[in-house]
């Protein structure tokens, strides 16, 4: 249970001042004393930075303020393997929990995204999940509904990524940080559309999909990290760009650990060499360290500066479109 807090019979600007003086933790504990404390919490409009889920063998809340330390509640996975219902502060010992007859996982992030004023997940992050289908079943149920800012998945099974696909979507932000060939056979069939960030890690995985699904998934910017593409992908990429796919594409960020071909990559291609001018024009960061740079008007819509460089050690691919 939460504790009581006496300070509710003070005169109303002392209990004010009390209230702005308490820490994230302590606000969220007083909000669950009655309908009376959560509007108090309500009213106050808190501000915070964001408001994250990882979900490891546990699901960990994170309430990230303006001021202050990271607050970080946590589930705790029973003999049987089920996560409670009940929640505990990370710093906590786990015979402290916070208990509220009737709620469930959903119910306390329903609770504290409410109190909060916060109409969002900023991060779902699922981590070395195994295929856990209870867990997953669980986890859809609790968290259905909720917009998800930002969503990754670090190395995770093929059966659980292929669920986590179906059952959850990002409004924004889909991060994939990968370890062998199994992740990307789950992505290729659930890659989600119309983001505005698409970035994967491969970690020494195999890519098992083509370039060309990145394209067609219509995110703004695309992001791969220990990229597998070969030259002949890129110039197809760039092939169907020219030709309309993805009208909505900004950015891509491509890092390779061995040397690109210049003459390979832009076989075939119309393309043509910025002037000094031109050049002058693009944002500083896209021209460091660049080796070899060429540009592809699409007649109807925008221009792309791809730039081929070396930095740390890595080959970078960066295609930097301007819309007309």
């Amino acid at each position: 249970m939460v504790p009581s807090f006496p300070f509710q019979r003070l005169p109303n600007k002392p209990f004010q001042n009390v209230l702005k003086s308490m820490s994230v933790g302590n606000l969220l504990s007083y909000s669950m004393c009655s309908e009376a404390s959560k509007s108090h919490v309500t009213n106050l409009k808190v501000k915070i930075n964001s408001f994250e889920i990882n979900v490891t063998e546990n699901v960990h809340l994170f309430v990230k303020s303006e001021h202050g330390p990271t607050f970080n509640f946590r589930t705790v996975t029973s003999a049987n393997g089920n996560i409670s219902d009940d929640v505990t502060p990370a710093n906590e010992n786990e015979k402290h929990r916070w208990y509220k007859k009737g709620f469930e996982l959903r119910n306390w992030i329903e609770h504290f995204l409410s109190v909060l004023n916060h109409s969002k997940i900023d991060k779902l992050n699922f981590i070395s999940q195994q295929g856990e289908r209870s867990k997953n079943d669980y986890l859809r149920d609790s968290l259905e509904g909720f917009k998800v800012d930002c969503f990754t998945v670090q190395q995770c099974s093929e059966s659980y990524q292929r669920s986590i696909f179906r059952n959850f979507s990002p409004i924004n932000t889909f991060i994939i940080c990968a370890t062998g060939a199994e992740s990307t056979k789950a992505i290729s069939s659930a890659l989600p559309h119309n983001l505005k960030d698409f970035g994967y890690v491969s970690r020494g995985a195999t890519w098992n999909f083509s370039l060309d699904n990145l394209l067609l998934s219509n995110s703004r910017n695309l992001v791969v990290i220990e990229a597998r593409f070969s030259f002949p992908d890129i110039n197809m990429f760039l092939k169907h760009w020219l030709n309309g796919s993805n009208r909505r594409l900004t950015n891509a960020y491509f890092i390779y650990t061995t040397p690109l071909v210049s003459e390979d990559i832009s076989k075939g291609l119309p393309f043509s060499i910025p002037s000094e001018a031109e050049i002058s024009k693009l944002p500083s960061d896209l021209m460091e360290h660049r080796e070899t740079m060429f540009q592809l008007k699409r007649k109807f819509d925008s221009t792309a500066t791809i730039v081929l460089k070396q930095n740390n050690g890595k080959h970078v691919f960066n295609m930097f479109v301007e819309h007309f």
